[in-house]
């Protein structure tokens, strides 16, 4: 029966893997018919998205167009989109520069357009990418960035997913209670999440808040029921736990020895399985079986790599057998626990801190070209301004001068006829008549203004005249 299903699985996989090849043939046809650019970056995404994941190499370039394309008509929103699925094609090609920079890029096209659902979820991406890196400093900032940043623009999925991981932040840095304090914020949002509930179970057991924690146990394994086998064993295993931090050892071997034969397909679970065995045999002294469980258990840590798991389990296993004066036994550990320790944990490290370097590297260039940017951009508003300056005080100079043109000639004719006048009144013949020297001060007024004096009281005067008559 086994058989008869991988080959029908097979078959679906070569099925679906033939209708997505064809699909992208398609779309590479459309290509050479594209008639803007909009229509060229939405094709071209569309065909890097296809091949993210089988083909990453050859959808790094498609997305590459595509962010050209869609900024070059300023369509700010998609070249966020662009930028968000760049982040995840470069992190499948191990390239950990380019995804931080293309997730920060994605995060400041959607901050641009208001977008700060989608800016939040590209902070998170990169906060996830620091947390896989080990970087717990850097993948606590940008997720409480994320929250700060769209506290009421995320849904109930993305707020849960923000918290979940802080507090998986706080316990890899033995915060418990900071642990349990945003698991119960992701609880609130995310209430049908396992990890959610399952990593609250474990914070209690190891705050030694041994009854709450029965008591959720007991919800959660109501709630999970028998319907997903991995969810069933998982808190099945989280009991054990339970069990042995109150000392009731003989409930965990009972345990132990019901859920074996059910923890076969899964490696991990079964090995924790075996190190709580372990570990009741020995606090219940009885030494042979213990140290029979031990050599199971690095033997199957071995066959099937679990070699974090080892590196867990192998101190105490060691020392076990040293006080158990299983000198050949122990020694054999310990180099085993040496070799893993100079191979696997160094090179976990140095992995670790390469992606790290390079997040950081990322985020320095990042604000750099941002710097850059809004430098670009002051000094392009700082020459606007100068020249709007330049214009207006240009402007005003041109207003004053045209006024000095037209008033300074009229000052000169005003002063001219108001000494004339004087003269005129400070004439020695003292004998001229009212009207002898309105004529005068008319005569003066022309040869200075170049026009004729209008007397209105005069003219309207006569006019009341000629009605008279």
């Amino acid at each position: 029966m086994k058989k008869y299903l991988l080959i029908a699985l097979l078959f679906g996989l070569c099925l679906h893997a033939y209708a997505n090849n064809s699909k992208v043939d398609s779309l590479k046809g459309e290509l050479l018919n594209a008639k803007s650019r909009l229509e060229l970056g939405r094709i071209n995404y569309l065909i890097a998205y296809a091949l993210k994941d089988q083909a990453p190499n050859q959808s790094e370039a498609f997305i590459g167009n595509a962010i050209v394309a869609f900024k070059s008509i300023e369509d700010f929103k998609r070249a966020g989109k662009a930028y968000k699925l760049a982040g995840y094609i470069h992190y499948q090609l191990n390239n950990y520069k380019q995804a931080g920079k293309a997730y920060l890029y994605g995060a400041k096209y959607f901050e641009q357009v208001q977008d700060r659902l989608n800016a939040s979820r590209c902070y998170i991406d990169f906060a996830v990418q620091a947390l896989n890196a080990n970087d717990l400093a850097t993948g606590e900032a940008y997720l409480q960035r994320a929250l700060k940043a769209s506290m009421p623009d995320l849904g109930n999925h993305d707020l849960g997913l923000a918290y979940l991981l802080l507090g998986h932040v706080y316990h890899c840095k033995g915060d418990y209670e900071g642990a349990l304090k945003a698991y119960n914020d992701a609880l609130v949002l995310a209430r049908k999440n396992f990890n959610v509930k399952i990593g609250i179970c474990g914070t209690l057991l190891d705050l030694g808040q041994y009854e709450e924690a029965a008591i959720k146990l007991g919800q959660l394994k109501e709630e999970v029921g028998t319907e997903d086998p991995y969810k069933t064993l998982a808190v099945a295993v989280e009991y054990l736990k339970l069990y042995e931090g109150q000392e009731a050892y003989a409930q965990v071997l009972q345990e132990v020895s019901l859920l074996k034969p059910r923890l076969q397909p899964y490696k991990r679970l079964y090995a924790i399985t075996l190190y709580r065995q372990w570990a009741a045999l020995s606090q219940a002294n009885n030494t042979a079986n213990a140290l029979n469980v031990a050599r199971k258990l690095v033997q199957h840590c071995q066959q099937h790599n679990l070699n974090n798991q080892l590196l867990n389990f192998l101190p105490a296993l060691a020392t076990f057998a040293t006080n158990q004066k299983q000198h050949k036994l122990a020694v054999g550990w310990f180099k085993e626990l040496t070799r893993l320790r100079q191979t696997l944990v160094f090179e976990r490290m140095e992995q670790e801190t390469q992606v790290r370097i390079e997040l950081a590297l990322a985020t320095q260039e990042f604000d750099i070209e941002m710097q850059e940017a809004n430098a670009a951009q002051g000094l392009d508003n700082t020459f606007s301004t100068a020249l709007l300056l330049q214009i207006s005080v240009g402007m005003g100079g041109l207003i004053v001068l045209l006024l000095l043109l037209y008033i300074w000639p009229m000052y000169k004719k005003h002063r001219q006829f108001n000494v004339e006048l004087k003269a005129l009144y400070t004439d020695q013949e003292r004998d001229l008549t009212n009207e002898q020297i309105a004529l005068r001060v008319r005569i003066i007024y022309r040869n200075v203004y170049g026009k004729l004096l209008v007397d209105n009281f005069r003219e309207d005067e006569g006019g009341e005249e000629e009605d008279e008559d």
